[in-house]
């Protein structure tokens, strides 16, 4: 039989109750647990009845009034069996075999083969969305607002949008995940997602079922687009004047790239993963035409489609999540910006004028947009004037020469793992606190002896297994024979 994992909390309490050999109470459960409160684990219980992990094994007194016992209904080594393989299991059995003869140690190894390192959930891919809001919120005003790039450096930018993009492709919880209750954030939450919309289908089912489909969609558009930018390339290929880098730049000693002059294009740019520069079939002066070549060479050493490709796959992984889209902008931007440094660093100041006068001329003259967007490196970012602003104040300010404080720098690397160390979840009071019953409680019931002389006291529809009916708490009790 095939178990359903368990959550963390599950977990816990359910290696409480293997670890015991009687039947335990909420209160003990408490008693023999780190750190869960009486409330999570009532709620965890009444989950873990449902499913039918555990059962009600009788009842045991706590102070004036008595409790539900519980015991688990499957063992530890039916649920870790479940979860290996019989290819693990038979290299655990052979090598024991050989070396060993203590079946608790076999049992223990299979308990490690079951732990997950990573889970993913509501409230890990919460925290992963509120925390990558924050730092593209931060990306955003260092990469749009006037001088705000004076306050950090090009490589502190690098690394943050490094954490930003692993952060939300590794939206999980890990081992070491803390967990911190915090009621009046998650528990609305957690109430919405498991509100029935339809039969037994829940909010949270038909989100998920939304986001797959969105992601499949866009998937297939994402696919279509290469290829049609394949097709495209290959049609521009076979009508296109056809030169190489050396061609328009004298003593031109780095790889010979090609480059393809076409009436298909109209800005420069490198398209798909082929290492061939398009350029539009109009006038470009000699020295636009060497900066325009030089830009677009560097992003062919860089792989900057690559790595938009990969950005493009986060959009697709979270299609719905608005901010991702601001984050593939301005990474677009950041990706120019790097070029521009790059292709102007072995630069003399008057050649880094030049070159920011062809950023100019190349806005102002070449009208269009990027046709293959996402599929290419562009010269330019269409039709944004304060864009071209921003990379030329950058470019002036030398900025790239600088560096951040490696303080700093730490704590931005550090983001991923301290993020990653904590988790919110929810906690609810127990329904009508089933799991107490008073003395009037008590003295509604009835006591059932059976034939085989045990006893059940019956609560409603609730029954419980129990030792001795003479117990102070049974006086007033009726007694019933079976």
């Amino acid at each position: 039989m095939k178990y359903i994992q368990f959550t963390k909390k599950e977990n816990e309490i359910m290696d409480i109750l293997w670890k015991h050999d009687v039947a335990m109470s909420a209160n003990d459960i408490k008693l023999a647990s780190k750190d869960l409160s009486i409330n999570t684990i009532q709620q965890t219980l009444q989950k873990l009845l449902e499913i039918k992990y555990i059962k009600v094994a009788g009842i045991g007194q706590n102070k004036k009034a008595i409790t539900r016992l519980y015991r688990p209904v499957i063992s530890e080594a039916e649920y870790v069996n479940s979860f290996i393989g019989e290819d693990t299991r038979a290299k655990i059995s052979a090598y024991f075999v050989e070396h060993t003869d203590d079946l608790q140690m076999i049992e223990q190894l299979r308990k490690r083969e079951r732990v997950k390192i990573m889970r993913f959930s509501a409230s890990s891919l919460f925290i992963t969305l509120c925390i990558s809001f924050l730092l593209i919120l931060l990306l955003d005003i260092l990469l749009s607002y006037k001088k705000s790039y004076k306050l950090f450096r090009t490589d502190f930018i690098t690394v943050l949008i490094v954490v930003v993009v692993v952060r939300m492709f590794v939206p999980l919880e890990f081992k070491f995940t803390k967990t911190i209750i915090v009621p009046t954030i998650m528990n609305p939450i957690i109430v919405l997602l498991q509100y029935k919309i339809y039969a037994n289908v829940q909010v949270y089912q038909f989100l998920l079922l939304v986001w797959v489909l969105g992601i499949i969609w866009n998937l297939i558009k994402w696919i279509r687009a290469i290829q049609i930018t394949k097709d495209m390339y290959k049609r521009i290929e076979n009508h296109s004047e056809h030169y190489h880098i050396s061609d328009f730049i004298d003593n031109y000693q780095e790889e010979n790239y090609v480059v393809l002059r076409t009436n298909y294009v109209s800005s420069p740019m490198v398209m798909g993963f082929n290492k061939t520069i398009l350029i539009p079939d109009v006038y470009l002066s000699q020295e636009n035409l060497k900066n325009v070549l030089l830009h677009e060479t560097w992003h062919i050493k860089n792989h900057d489609v690559f790595t938009k490709q990969i950005i493009n796959l986060l959009v697709i992984m979270y299609w719905w999540f608005i901010p991702v889209y601001r984050l593939r902008d301005k990474i677009d931007l950041f990706l120019e910006m790097r070029v521009d440094y790059q292709t102007t660093n072995p630069f003399s100041k008057e050649e880094v004028m030049k070159y920011m006068h062809t950023l100019i001329e190349i806005q102002k003259n070449i009208q269009g947009r990027n046709e293959f967007n996402g599929q290419s490196t562009h010269f330019m970012i269409q039709d944004n004037a304060n864009v071209l602003e921003y990379r030329i104040n950058y470019l002036m300010d030398g900025m790239y020469q600088k560096k951040t404080s490696k303080i700093l720098m730490i704590i931005v690397l550090a983001l991923p793992l301290l993020t990653n160390s904590i988790i919110l979840e929810s906690a609810f009071e127990p329904p009508n606190n089933e799991d107490m019953y008073d003395q009037s409680d008590i003295d509604k019931g009835y006591i059932i002896k059976h034939k085989d002389g045990t006893y059940e006291l019956v609560l409603g529809k609730t029954r419980f297994k129990i030792s001795n009916p003479n117990d102070d708490c049974f006086k007033a009790v009726p007694i019933i024979k079976e």
